[in-house]
């Protein structure tokens, strides 16, 4: 009877895929939040004018 090969020996397809996917979703994580920060703390000239008035 032939041994059945266990899944837990089996070598990935890509080796270190998971660890590359998290640093890829934390860095556009870290990015995105960047570029969402810069787009709200940009003062735009209509609201400054107002505030000035």
């Amino acid at each position: 009877m032939a041994r059945r090969r266990s899944r837990r020996f089996s070598r990935p397809l890509v080796p270190g895929f998971w660890t590359l996917l998290a640093a890829a979703l934390i860095i556009a994580g870290t990015l995105g939040w960047m570029w969402l920060g810069g787009k709200l703390l940009v003062v735009k000239p209509e609201a400054l004018g107002k505030v000035l008035k």
